[in-house]
């Protein structure tokens, strides 16, 4: 039982390091995608 309870543990820590980077990825994209809507908004 140790050995499936240290592979749980992995894949939990695994699975929570993606989530960060997949949550860092999508604010950047979206401070990206603000960005750009801010410059169209702006008139020329």
């Amino acid at each position: 039982s140790s050995c499936s309870e240290s592979c749980l543990q992995k894949y939990l820590k695994m699975t929570q390091r993606i989530s960060m980077r997949f949550q860092e990825y999508h604010i950047q994209q979206n401070e990206a995608l603000a960005a750009k809507a801010g410059l169209l908004a702006q008139p020329r």
